[in-house]
């Protein structure tokens, strides 16, 4: 009798051990079929065997990532960024990231841009965040600071000539002020025929100053009446 009972209970460990190890198999085969859904709960039901709660983590980011792709598919970036985020680890999911970024930068929205590159080990990111923050700066009119941003990232999108239009603003608004001085030498960076937004080209800039050389050479800095600013705006 003793031996019967040992016998059923080695039978029973048997078939329980089979068991598990089918459940394990059943799960890794959901997993190669993409459910990855039900094979992260499969995989949980299995607790510590083998390999499981890895293999759990893993169905969950390979979950994430199929949801990230079908946003990014339909142009929902910044949920897609998120949601890429939390698959970090499994398969391209940084190169995806990446490339949300820049849809993300593409689409104007810099800050997400930037949380998101961020999350980036690639080096190009830097340039990439640097196009973001001068973008920034320069819609809120910082346009010394956006310069400083659009030249670090030269290899971006047109940053180089968004440096020269912040080179043209700051050249601008001292001219506007009355500063010649400091305007000409802002100016004489730029080619002759460059120009922002339909605005006086460099060369007619120059144009002007030279007709008014005396007060440039002598006073560096001459502030202007309003009215004849005006006039001088125009000659």
């Amino acid at each position: 009798k003793v031996e019967n009972i040992q016998i059923l209970k080695d039978a029973h460990k048997l078939y329980a051990e089979a068991e598990i190890e089918k459940n394990y198999s059943d799960a890794v085969a959901a997993f190669n079929a993409e459910e990855f859904t039900q094979a992260k709960e499969m995989f949980i039901q299995l607790g510590n065997y083998k390999d499981s709660v890895a293999r759990a983590e893993e169905s969950q980011k390979a979950a994430y990532y199929v949801e990230a792709t079908l946003l990014f598919d339909k142009a929902e970036y910044a949920v897609a960024a998120d949601t890429f985020q939390k698959a970090l680890g499994y398969k391209d999911t940084e190169t995806k990231l990446f490339d949300t970024g820049i849809a993300l930068l593409n689409i104007g929205d810099y800050t997400k841009a930037i949380e998101v590159m961020q999350n980036c080990s690639d080096t190009a990111t830097e340039q990439y965040i640097e196009y973001a923050q001068g973008a920034i700066s320069f819609a809120e009119g910082n346009y010394e600071e956006a310069q400083l941003h659009f030249e670090a990232a030269v290899d971006v999108n047109d940053a180089v000539v968004m440096a020269d239009n912040c080179v043209y603003l700051q050249a601008e608004a001292n001219f506007d002020k009355g500063y010649l001085n400091t305007a000409k030498s802002l100016y004489t960076t730029l080619p002759t025929d460059f120009s922002y937004n339909g605005g006086k080209s460099v060369q007619e800039r120059l144009d002007s100053l030279e007709k008014f050389s005396k007060f440039v050479e002598l006073c560096g800095i001459w502030q202007t009446s309003r009215i004849y600013r005006k006039i001088f705006a125009t000659r």
